[in-house]
């Protein structure tokens, strides 16, 4: 191998012709490069991407003279596409492959003499380059995808659950002995995240004598002391899959895809955080202009409707359970353009209170117009002398969605989400992305970038007119034969 450099220096590369240096035997003259069949899954990858300007920019982390002679960036990234694309599920079986596995040996520009690095090089190099070179190489792939024509302007936004790398019903994940006014006393707030050293009983290991109490340190999530959190992984929250299951550990998903399937954006954050919140961000690092958003009720925010009206963005996204209810609350009140509200007979409705928690406003008519009103037994209760009305600030967006909503355009759009969005996230979870392998939240980052990665790649050799179009990777004899021996 050779070593890796930094941006001042020479860039080194590995060696791009195969055929020259790799032979089996010397009674043998066929090279490895005639080993690997001309429809594999790895040729074909090598002849849509270029992986050395691929990871160039990683080559950063590196020094070219302190240190031992480091692999290079390239290599280490080959080694992880072919991780996520076999669905191998960590280092030490990853390794294990390459060794005895002549395609990813040709893949990675090893040679049958030559020895795979160990697998805790590339956990170092995880922590390395961390969560912006691995964003950094989703972009760079991206823009590649783009300069051939492959993305659509019209998107999808969803989120998913991703459950962590640590049992949600491990020992010691009971709820805190203390009252919540016990533990608010003794509680420490760091981080979002409430710690307590607590006394609590152990049992003798020989089964015999008196259980003895000793002080150990808990995590929680709330303020009460009833969400534990696990000690090996203090940056997994709990959420629930659905309704009726049990509530996991785990991290949030969130993934920009196009209409044909490639993810324009993703993001890994915590299980509590909103579903939209980190849209402006994923938008921000879309590689095209998206004029046309799908998404579902979970989206159906007044702040996020105003944001996509602001950057020209047609939002097709339902009106939630409750903002249907409210409208149908005041049906026949309608925004006048100076800002006020008109009720059905005609009278206006003044602003009076501003409630920045709900972010709404509280119309009142007057005592005069309610009482003379021919509409008054139907619009007020015996005991209200006049009309009042709490409005959303966002009442404009959420008029002009409920009339997109009536639209063919609209359920098109809505069908077309649901498959493809469903059908992303399928195959992330057989990519090996269904579960998180590592812990904390920037490893778990960086796995979903580099699933993003593999998911676009195999995407670009499904649309790009390539032979054997559309094989999937169990079709492929190397696939059938790494499976067979892990």
């Amino acid at each position: 191998m050779r070593k890796a450099c930094s941006s001042g220096a020479v860039p080194l590369l590995v060696e791009p012709d195969r055929a020259k240096r790799y032979r089996m035997f010397e009674f043998v003259p066929k090279p490895l490069d005639d080993l690997v069949p001309a429809g594999h899954l790895l040729r074909r990858l090598e002849s849509c991407i270029d992986f050395r300007l691929l990871a160039a920019p990683l080559a950063r982390a590196y020094d070219a003279e302190l240190g031992r002679p480091a692999i290079p960036p390239e290599v280490l990234v080959r080694a992880l596409v072919i991780g996520y694309v076999y669905g191998i599920p960590s280092f030490r079986r990853l390794c294990a492959a390459i060794h005895e596995n002549i395609a990813f040996r040709w893949f990675l520009f090893l040679g049958l003499e030559d020895e795979v690095f160990d697998p805790s090089t590339i956990s170092v190099f995880l922590r390395r380059v961390g969560p912006a070179g691995f964003r950094a190489l989703l972009q760079h792939l991206n823009e590649q995808l783009r300069r051939s024509g492959f993305f659509s302007d019209e998107a999808f936004v969803d989120s998913t659950l991703v459950p962590a790398a640590v049992s949600s019903q491990a020992t010691g994940l009971s709820p805190t002995t203390l009252s919540p006014e016990a533990f608010a006393e003794v509680a420490q707030q760091a981080n979002g995240i409430f710690s307590t050293c607590e006394a609590l009983p152990t049992k003798p290991r020989s089964g015999r004598g008196v259980a003895r109490r000793r002080l150990v340190r808990r995590w929680f999530q709330d303020a009460r002391g009833q969400l534990p959190l696990h000690p090996r992984d203090l940056d997994a929250r709990w959420r629930k899959v659905s309704k009726g299951r049990p509530a996991v550990l785990g991290y949030k998903q969130h993934v920009l895809v196009d209409r044909h399937g490639f993810i324009l954006a993703q993001q890994i954050t915590h299980a509590t955080t909103r579903d939209a919140d980190p849209v402006p961000a994923l938008l921000n690092e879309a590689p095209i202009r998206i004029r046309v958003l799908g998404a579902d009720t979970g989206y159906s925010l007044g702040r996020l409707r105003r944001f996509l009206a602001q950057r020209g963005i047609e939002a097709h996204i339902p009106l939630h359970s409750r903002h249907r209810e409210h409208r149908h609350k005041r049906q026949g009140f309608d925004l006048t353009p100076d800002g006020h509200l008109r009720c059905p007979a005609g009278k206006l409705l003044r602003k009076t209170t501003y409630y920045a928690k709900d972010e709404t406003w509280l119309y009142a008519a007057r005592v005069s117009d309610c009482q003379a009103c021919p509409l008054k037994r139907q619009c007020l209760s015996p005991r209200m002398k006049r009309r009042f009305v709490q409005l959303s600030v966002y009442e404009a967006e959420f008029q002009r969605a409920e009339a997109r909503a009536r639209s063919a355009r609209f359920r098109r759009v809505s069908l077309r989400r649901k498959a493809i969005i469903e059908g992303v996230f399928a195959r992330i979870d057989r990519l090996g992305f269904r579960r998180a392998r590592r812990f904390g939240l920037e490893d778990v980052q960086c796995e979903g970038y580099l699933a993003a990665v593999a998911h676009n790649m195999l995407k670009a050799l499904r649309c790009s007119r390539h032979p054997r179009r559309g094989a999937g990777i169990g079709s492929s004899y190397a696939g059938a034969l790494l499976w067979a021996h892990i």
